[in-house]
């Protein structure tokens, strides 16, 4: 069963797409991260983009904890229509926007995020790939901070002009922490 963490929707149980291949992040490594990102943003002020969105997990977890607003990228119909439901069960439909994209050729983005959740299929480079894709059509921000979930055995290899800023590995998963730009 797949719940909410923290904020103001903890323990409101979400679902998830029948028979579509998603693996969604354990609730010990989303309590870690959200832990870690509270020193690091402030999701009040912080537009978010959840791409590979498969349940909107992440996203609804950074709304539920204060962000006010929540894109969703996906190119399942079937995962748009599953994160759709969950979205529906919060306070305001106004706080989402969502897209059927595939995040390698994304469209232009509307406006930039400072907030970013990939979480792609383990083990193909698709992360990095969506990364300079996103970045191309402007939906990174300049000071976003990014998180990339991979598998741990996966070695990142990074586009410029991101940057690593840390990696915590919990079992199978890391999470990689990544800024734009040069370190200084």
């Amino acid at each position: 069963m797949l719940k909410i963490t923290g904020g103001m929707k903890r323990g409101m149980t979400l679902f998830v797409p029948e028979g579509y291949a998603i693996r969604p992040t354990s609730s010990r490594v989303r309590e870690a991260l959200f832990n870690s990102l509270s020193t690091q943003v402030r999701l009040a002020e912080c537009a978010v983009l959840d791409v590979f969105c498969g349940s909107g997990l992440m996203g609804l977890e950074a709304f539920s904890r204060g962000a006010p607003h929540v894109t969703f990228m996906d190119q399942s119909n079937e995962a748009l229509a599953v994160t759709k439901k969950n979205t529906a069960r919060m306070t305001s439909q106004h706080s989402f926007t969502f897209y059927r994209a595939n995040a390698l050729t994304p469209p232009p983005a509307p406006k930039h995020s400072q907030l970013i959740f990939l979480d792609p299929p383990y083990g193909k480079g698709l992360g990095e790939q969506a990364l300079t894709a996103l970045y191309a059509q402007g939906w990174i921000a300049h000071d976003a901070m990014i998180i990339l979930e991979e598998s741990s055995k996966a070695v990142l290899s990074l586009p410029s002009p991101f940057r690593l800023v840390k990696q915590k590995t919990y079992g199978i998963t890391t999470l990689s922490f990544l800024v734009v730009g040069e370190e200084g």
